[in-house]
């Protein structure tokens, strides 16, 4: 196993088994990752990929064996390797022993005792792979509704969900829907949060160079799927507002739908941005959307960007999902029809962003940060 600057105090390591990788968009896993190691050294362990595809994203040096690597203090991140098509049904039992092997060689290379594996992925069963003494299943979404997301099935997706929650010495979960579906198992409430530092000095930030709207500017940041509702959004662009798109885009998302809406003079997609780079955009946005359907994944989600722009001081239109009226605050504003939706992001804009609009909302995301969520976490791991 290729190891670089790996050194000594990894005891009471937590393992963290993501279901996204490390470089890429960041995820409650990153989050609650990074905040962890403040009570306990983490292993951040990638989806599996198969040589074909580390060859394709790194070269064929980095191709033919999993990867372990320090990415910050008391912080690595192990990437396993993988069969080819890893996840199709009669591949996955040889994909999860595989990963199960490089978490005990990656603990082992560590040099510590494992005090806990979190599963995020419970599609990869890696409990006992590294003889933790907490097992814990982190319920971050209902993967048996998302199959028209992942294509994935969503019988075997709920099987895996039943067989972490079944396994697991604590359930962890962190929307009110989720809290629901899994009650039988006295859950520990660890809704998302968020970094308001990172966001903090969003208005001091340069702004993104690549960004041609005239203010105001309405702006969505996260994945173009069929999570979204097109309808809101096309009422914000009818409305004449500038609308700026920050994020990766679902190749098989109402293709054409999505093309009209680009073509619009008033709208803009840059692409998917580095989570670094947000501040840049941010700048440059005076109201936040959260436009999510109705469907069973989206009522269990609990969306990261709603914290996010109140960090940054502006704004929020969403529709009404339970984890957002959990937060209990007029300072996101909700509504599900899309003329409704357009209305309440007319009055977002010209309620502004005057000094104490801002300081108001980004002292009430200050009180929902990712170090409080981490901290009832690490307390009922007893870390």
């Amino acid at each position: 196993m290729r190891v670089r600057g790996v050194e000594g105090g990894w005891d009471g390591l937590v393992v963290l088994v993501a279901g996204s990788r490390w470089e890429g968009v960041n995820f409650a896993s990153h989050h609650v990752a990074r905040a962890l190691t403040q009570y306990a050294p983490v292993l951040y362990v990638d989806p599996a990929l198969s040589p074909i595809t580390r060859a394709r994203q790194h070269g064929w040096r980095r191709a033919s064996r999993a990867e372990l690597r320090v990415v910050a203090p008391r912080l690595a991140v192990l990437t396993p390797l993988a069969p080819p098509f890893p996840n199709r049904p009669r591949i996955a039992p040889l994909t999860r022993l595989m990963a199960r092997r490089a978490v005990v060689r990656a603990a082992r290379r560590l040099g510590g005792d494992v005090h806990a594996t979190l599963l995020f992925a419970p599609g990869t069963r890696l409990f006992g792979a590294a003889g933790e003494r907490v097992r814990v299943y982190y319920a971050k979404d209902d993967f048996s509704a998302a199959a028209d997301l992942s294509a994935g099935s969503a019988d075997r997706s709920g099987a895996s969900e039943e067989w972490a929650a079944q396994h697991a010495d604590l359930v962890v979960a962190h929307s009110p829907v989720l809290m629901e579906r899994w009650k039988s198992f006295e859950p520990v409430y660890v809704p998302n949060g968020v970094d308001p530092e990172r966001f903090a000095s969003v208005d001091d930030a340069e702004p993104a160079a690549d960004v041609s709207l005239p203010r105001p500017i309405v702006g969505f940041v996260g994945l173009l799927s069929n999570r979204i509702d097109l309808d809101l959004l096309e009422a914000v662009a009818q409305r004449g507002h500038s609308l700026l798109l920050v994020g990766a885009r679902q190749a098989t998302f109402a293709v054409d739908r999505i093309a009209r809406l680009l073509d619009l003079p008033n709208v803009q997609w840059v692409g998917p941005r580095p989570y670094d780079e947000l501040p840049h955009y941010l700048r440059l946005v005076d109201v936040g959307i959260v436009p999510y359907t109705d469907s069973a994944f989206n009522r269990a989600s609990f969306p990261l960007k709603t914290l996010e722009y109140l960090a940054a001081g502006r704004p929020v239109v969403a529709t009404p999902l339970p984890a957002i009226s959990w937060l209990g605050t007029d300072r996101v504003r909700t509504a599900v029809e899309p003329e409704a939706f357009a209305d309440e992001v007319d009055a977002a804009i010209a309620e502004g962003l005057g000094p104490a609009a801002v300081e108001a909302r980004r002292a009430f995301a200050r009180n929902h940060s990712w170090a409080s969520r981490v901290h009832t976490l690490a307390t009922a791991l007893d870390l």
